[in-house]
Formats: structure tokens, sequence, C-alpha cells
């Protein structure tokens, strides 16, 4: 299996698909929507402190460890466990460009192809999983960069 994109889709599926004893190759950059999240909340299985300490809420059910960093920890975890599960991960400047498929006459399965520029390599694999996540769009309001992260946010 080759994925494209390493955000919370990406991983997830690399650490399901390697667990299960498939080859996985992850193509793709860091960067993405969850890679700027300074907080982390509102996902499946995950509670920030700040949340837990709301009126209502259970501390108990705290999830605490170096992922409570925000996004960028909880990417740097879940990468960890999908390697450690046996998802090979290409280096981030590899990004894909092309998608193909090879028909093959000797089998009763097509290959996918996909072609990375500046290099002769085109990797294949029978199923490619497309996690290209997403980005928040501009506004381009004036000093919206200035304010990107203070006082005008986004969620990933």
């Amino acid at each position: 299996i080759i994925i494209l994109r390493r955000g919370p889709a990406g991983l997830s599926a690399a650490l399901f698909a390697a667990r299960s004893g498939l080859s996985v190759l992850v193509l793709g950059s860091d960067a993405g929507a969850l890679s700027q999240a300074v907080t982390f909340d509102n996902f499946p299985s995950w509670q920030n402190e700040d949340t837990a300490s709301r009126p209502g809420r259970s501390s108990a059910s705290t999830f605490h460890d170096e992922s409570s960093i925000g996004g960028p920890g909880w990417l740097a975890v879940t990468r960890r466990q999908a390697d450690e599960a046996g998802a090979t991960f290409a280096p981030p400047g590899l990004l894909a460009t092309d998608l193909g498929v090879v028909h093959r006459i000797d089998s009763s399965f097509d290959l996918f192809s996909i072609h990375i520029p500046n290099s002769a390599t085109a990797y294949k694999a029978r199923s490619v999983i497309l996690a290209t996540g997403s980005s928040p769009r501009k506004l381009d309001l004036p000093n919206e960069a200035a304010l990107c992260g203070k006082s005008l946010h986004s969620c990933a």
C-alpha cells in the first residue's frame, strides 16, 4: 500500500495497515493543518487538560503524555506507532506528481504507479490511499498573516 500524505488519516491508515501485516510506504510532507495546531481537542479518544478542567468534565479521563503538546505531538506519537508497526516513511521531499495504472497481463490485478519528480523511480502498489488533508483558506484580510494564531484561528 502506498499512502499519500502524513496527516491524521494517512498516519492512521499507515498504522492499521502495517499492524495488519501489509507492506506500507508513506509519501508526502509533514506539513498540514494539524501540524500547525497549538491546541488539540475535539478528536476521538482525546481530551486536553484545558478541556478536562471545564465544569462538568472529569479530569480522570484526561490522556496525559508527550502528545499533550498539541497537533505536532499527536502526529509524532502516531508516526512512531506506525513506524514501530512496520510502516516505511519516505523522506518528506518525495511528493507524488503523477498517479497511473499499470495493466498487468500476467496477473489478475493491476498496479498503481506513483511518479516522483526528478527521480527515475516509480513506486508501484496494489492499493493507494489518498489522504490529502486540509489547509485553511486565507481570507486576504489586512494584517491576516500577523493575526494568524493570535486573534485569528482556524480548525484542523
